[in-house]
């Protein structure tokens, strides 16, 4: 049985990021810009499906690539005398199109980073959570008990 998720609900998402970024000037008159740095969001995304958006209002024409994100959890390993981030997933996001995201389920909260290309100074994202409930996973623990009965 295949696991059906109600993307097409609005009720079922929930925004958990907007926001414009613009590159930090460095020399307005030499048109010389620093990059935006990267974007954090902490462990604030508790669904293990998130879709993301980005968009330039200054992009050219030709301009596909948008971003970078990595997707991380938390662990307590240590590494010397820290606990880094443990990345579950990395990929790119296209400008001007909706990038659905499924993480593993392997944690109760997620923290997501973005890395924008030096070239977009300004910089819009837009980040939501699936909240939907799933129901089709309970059929297929049901099915999988009716189908394996304990004895």
């Amino acid at each position: 049985m295949a696991i059906e998720y109600q993307f097409n609900n609005r009720q079922n998402w929930f925004s958990v990021h907007d926001q414009t970024y613009n590159a930090p000037e460095v020399n307005p008159a030499l048109e010389r810009f620093n990059s935006i740095p990267p974007i954090k969001l902490g462990y604030t995304i508790d669904s293990p499906i998130i879709a993301i958006y980005c968009a330039n209002s200054e992009a050219q024409d030709n301009w596909r690539y948008g971003a970078r994100y990595l997707a991380k959890m938390l662990t307590t390993l240590l590494v010397g005398q820290t606990e880094p981030d443990t990345v579950l997933k990395v990929g790119k996001l296209y400008l001007n199109q909706v990038e659905i995201i499924q993480l593993p389920p392997v944690s109760s909260s997620y923290a997501l980073e973005v890395q924008v290309p030096f070239w977009h100074r300004e910089f819009q994202l837009k980040i939501w959570e699936y909240t939907g409930n799933n129901q089709n996973t309970v059929h297929r623990k049901l099915d999988d008990l009716i189908g394996n009965p304990m004895t």
